[in-house]
């Protein structure tokens, strides 16, 4: 679990459904990849400088979606 502001944001360059975001937190920059949600376009813009929760495990090399993904509300 992490918590921190979207640095940046780009869509995956491997996967066209997931967005690789660049996090915030404190002193760690962390690159986390997010699915888009369907039937959701995809702009940068509406992610940067929001302020997010991530919240999942990390393995490398391996994607799985284990829970909900929710757009953020609002910007910081």
């Amino acid at each position: 679990r992490i918590r921190g502001w979207v640095k940046d944001a780009a869509c995956d360059p491997l996967d066209k459904a997931w967005m690789r975001l660049v996090l915030k937190s404190g002193r760690e920059t962390i690159d986390v990849a997010v699915p888009i949600p369907p039937n959701a376009p995809f702009r940068p813009s509406d992610f940067k400088f929001a302020t997010i929760e991530v919240v999942g495990l990390y393995r490398y090399g391996l994607r799985q979606l284990i829970g909900q993904t929710t757009i953020p509300s609002s910007r910081v």
